[in-house]
């Protein structure tokens, strides 16, 4: 293996690694967070559910616009020097969170969280698109892999350190954790294979193909108002937005549910882990998946699974629910994560509308609360 092979090997699975956890993160914070953070919150000041509610919802209105003015600066200078300012502010503002004693301290935060996460998931599909193309499917399945660790781990040890050392101090931890990622991700993250001597999939450059890829150089002939008007936009735009909003739904408020239909806290944590640790593999299956038979095949067999699992979980009882929540993560959590940024990252779509895609992905996001 020569050097730049080598060089390509080892930047490559740190990039795998650092996406992973990127992933883990962005779940964890605006999604399966709220199953812990609410409670806490509700318990500490007496702040209703439905007020927080109200102001995660409007903290998610404003992420809308942020989708395209993050994606935008990405494109236009460098997809490092966006997202890693993004991590080290989240880690700020998720510390300040946790000192703040005031509603409209929280508020703030969460309006700062939402809008930084956005960079996360964007800069995060983005590196992976620069690295690899021939398994793009499976490495997004690997990264992806994050998500249902983090509905797996992260509100049951949440909830154990907050009820032993309270939340604030959870969060606090978890705050300089990012903040310390954010910083380390200068040294060894890489925007491009280009900058260690080698192209995608670590193939010489001298036998790199010449790709006329106006999006890469920041020539697009993609204008604003062109991909507002084209229908292929809008039909991936819409139908994955309205599956982010039922996934981040289920998820955000599936303890609730649990607590709803008669069972127990303690026992609803670990149907919530469980069933986390099942989505897992099927997070790699539909990477793998996707590189067999394509995306829109792929999709369109998740679309499926995605109704029946969605089905059972609204008619689950106390005595069915373990079985219809597990399915529902093991098929539902893991495959908009992943199918739905192969849909920008390959020849499907030009790699602009990779920014309209996450509006709507977000814009749906805005209704988990009231679900």
């Amino acid at each position: 293996m020569d050097s730049a092979r080598k060089k390509y090997t080892v930047f490559s699975t740190i990039l795998i690694v650092y996406v992973f956890i990127l992933q883990y993160l962005n779940v964890a914070l605006v999604v399966d967070g709220m199953n812990l953070l609410y409670p806490a919150l509700e318990a500490k000041f007496g702040w209703t559910r439905a007020a927080l509610g109200v102001a995660t919802s409007g903290a998610v209105y404003l992420s809308i616009i942020a989708a395209v003015v993050i994606g935008t600066l990405m494109m236009k200078f460098n997809i490092k020097r966006i997202l890693l300012p993004a991590i080290v502010f989240l880690g700020v503002a998720i510390i300040f969170m946790a000192r703040t004693n005031s509603f409209q301290g929280f508020a703030i935060a969460m309006v700062v969280l939402q809008v930084l996460c956005v960079a996360l998931m964007i800069g995060s599909f983005a590196l992976v698109a620069n690295w690899f193309k021939k398994r793009r499917g499976t490495v997004l399945g690997i990264v992806t892999i994050g998500c249902p660790l983090s509905s797996a781990t992260f509100v049951m040890i949440g909830t154990r350190v907050s009820m032993s050392l309270g939340y604030e101090v959870f969060y606090a931890a978890l705050g300089v954790i990012i903040l310390i990622l954010g910083i380390l991700g200068i040294f060894i993250l890489k925007n491009k294979p280009e900058e260690i001597g080698t192209g995608i999939d670590g193939v010489p450059l001298d036998q790199c193909e010449v790709e006329q890829d106006d999006a890469m150089k920041g020539k697009s002939t993609w204008s604003f108002s062109a991909m507002m008007t084209n229908k292929e936009m809008w039909l991936i735009s819409f139908g994955w937005g309205f599956i982010y909003l039922m996934m981040t739904g289920i998820m955000s408020t599936a303890i609730p549910r649990f607590v709803d239909v008669g069972i127990p806290l303690q026992k609803g944590l670990w149907f919530f882990s469980i069933a986390a640790f099942m989505g897992m593999p099927f997070s790699y299956f539909w990477g793998w998946l996707d590189d067999k038979v394509g995306t829109p095949k792929a999709c369109a067999i998740f679309a499926i699974c995605y109704i029946l699992g969605s089905v059972c979980f609204l008619f689950g009882s106390a005595d069915r629910m373990a079985v219809a929540f597990g399915g529902i993560v093991a098929i539902i959590l893991t495959t908009p994560e992943n199918s739905c940024p192969i849909f920008m990252a390959t020849g499907c779509l030009k790699r602009k509308r990779i920014w309209c895609q996450w509006v709507a992905g977000e814009e749906g996001a805005v209704h988990r609360c009231p679900m």
